[in-house]
Parts: structure tokens; C-alpha cells; sequence
């Protein structure tokens, strides 16, 4: 963290980690040791790898995601059950990420996508993670084009966005 404080000070705090292929989602708040913010930390699954719903089957994804969401204060969101990716779009004001799932792994031609939790961090309170709606957090050109096309079939999937963040089975913090 160290190094990671060092440069969320050059930064004004305006520091964001992304990691991935974790086999789950989250987002939250990376502090150092005295608690104070450092970066925002955003995860996303992997589209086709496994996750926790399927070494766990008997532990409810909500229940789970609750559990993280205890365990660790500073998580704002989690998703333990879903497959898919994040889009992120970097503004000089504003940096936002949507996560994005899809409705299946097994047909690479045939499948929807849909935003199931987005957040944003503006510039002038980067030590501020708020929830938007995934409407605003995804480029209109990326609402209006369908994903999923498949190269030897040419069916595509579908885009589908939630009203607001965790409302697409994800868990999200209550503010």
C-alpha cells in the first residue's frame, strides 16, 4: 500500500486499481493503514471461468456477497454469481465502470448482456465512490450497438441496463 499511497499523493487521490479474472466482481475503497482513502479498487469476473456459485452451491450468491460486503468495510459492491466485464470510461473530470454480465457461457453466438452495477469517481472528490444509473455510466454509442456478435454465426446478444446500481443481481452497499 505503500507504494500505492505514494501515488494516490501525486495523484490528489485520483488512483484507481483494476484487477480481474478473480471469478467475482466488486468494487470499493482501498484505504492506508490510518484509514485514509488511497485508491478506488474495481475487480471484474471473468466471462468464462467458473466462480464461487459453482464451488458453493449450497451458499446463496446474495448471502455470500453479503458476507464480503461485512468482512470488508470499504467494498461498495459485490457479485459472486455472474459472469462478465467491466466499461470503464476516463473523462478529465469523471471516471466511471460499468459492469457488464452476460446471461450464459455456453453459446459464444447466442446471448444477452446487461449492466448490473455502475459507479463513478469525479476528479474534484476522488476519495468518493457514488452509484449511478448504468445508463449514465456506459458511452451512448456502447447503449445503441449490440454485443455479442459471433464470428462463424453472425447472431448477436443484446445490451440490457438496470435503472441504478445492483439492481441487476449484483449486491450493492446501501449508501
Amino acid at each position: 500500500v505503500r507504494t500505492l499511497g505514494e501515488a494516490s499523493a501525486r495523484a490528489a487521490g485520483r488512483v484507481a486499481v483494476y484487477a480481474g479474472d478473480s471469478h467475482a466482481a466488486w468494487a470499493g475503497r482501498l484505504t492506508g493503514d490510518d484509514g485514509e482513502h488511497v485508491a478506488l479498487e474495481f475487480d471484474g469476473t471473468a466471462v468464462t471461468s467458473s466462480g464461487p456459485d459453482s464451488w458453493m452451491p449450497y451458499l446463496p450468491p446474495e448471502l455470500l456477497a453479503a458476507a464480503w460486503r461485512e468482512a470488508t468495510p470499504t467494498l461498495e459492491y459485490a457479485n459472486t454469481h455472474s459472469r462478465g466485464w467491466m466499461a470503464v470510461t476516463l473523462t478529465p473530470t469523471e471516471h466511471t465502470v460499468a459492469f457488464m454480465t452476460v446471461s450464459t457461457v455456453g453459446s459464444r453466438a447466442r446471448f444477452e448482456s446487461r449492466c448490473d452495477a455502475a459507479f463513478a469517481q469525479s476528479a474534484a472528490e476522488p476519495h468518493v465512490m457514488r452509484a449511478v444509473r448504468c445508463a449514465d455510466a456506459l458511452p451512448a454509442a456502447d447503449v445503441s450497438r449490440i454485443v455479442g456478435e459471433s464470428a462463424t454465426s453472425g447472431d448477436a446478444g443484446a445490451i440490457e441496463l438496470s435503472d441504478g446500481a445492483g439492481d441487476g443481481g449484483g449486491e450493492a452497499a446501501a449508501a
